[in-house]
């Protein structure tokens, strides 16, 4: 297999392929998280929790 660069579009559908198993691209599991997230907001009115996220 050819080394390539990760973020290549698509490559990881190529990887698939040829391991027969599932890949997790990290910058398309990052948008849907996001994504995922907005959707909780406007519809339940979730926000993420900042307990313990500022403290040093």
């Amino acid at each position: 297999m050819k080394s390539h660069c990760a973020m290549e579009n698509g490559f990881y559908k190529k990887i698939e392929q040829e391991l027969g198993v599932p890949v997790i691209h990290p910058s398309i599991a990052a948008l849907k998280r996001a994504e995922y997230a907005a959707i909780l907001k406007r519809q339940c009115g979730w926000i993420p929790s900042r307990k313990g996220s500022c403290e040093i």
